[in-house]
């Protein structure tokens, strides 16, 4: 499904940001992509839509493989990984 004017899904739009290769960019998205993933699962369970594709996770997981890529990269700099809450 579309989000932007351009037609790119939030999903993509997510993956290009995690690899970014600017710092405060990864980490605003990393805490943006939490609450998403927070928000969709939510919605899952309380029956108001079905949660991600295949196709959609395999695109969030690629952004996040290239934001630690790119973590590892820059400058050394670390980026805590999005842990679910205990």
């Amino acid at each position: 499904m579309p989000h932007s004017s351009r037609d790119v899904s939030i999903e993509v739009l997510f993956a290009q940001r995690l690899a970014s290769n600017q710092t405060k960019i990864r980490h605003q998205h990393v805490k943006k992509l939490a609450k998403f993933l927070g928000a969709k699962a939510a919605a899952a369970q309380a029956g108001r839509g079905s949660g991600l594709t295949q196709d959609e996770m395999l695109k969030l997981w690629k952004g996040i493989f290239y934001c630690f890529w790119m973590a590892d990269k820059v400058g050394g700099g670390k980026i805590k990984s999005v842990q679910k809450p205990g």
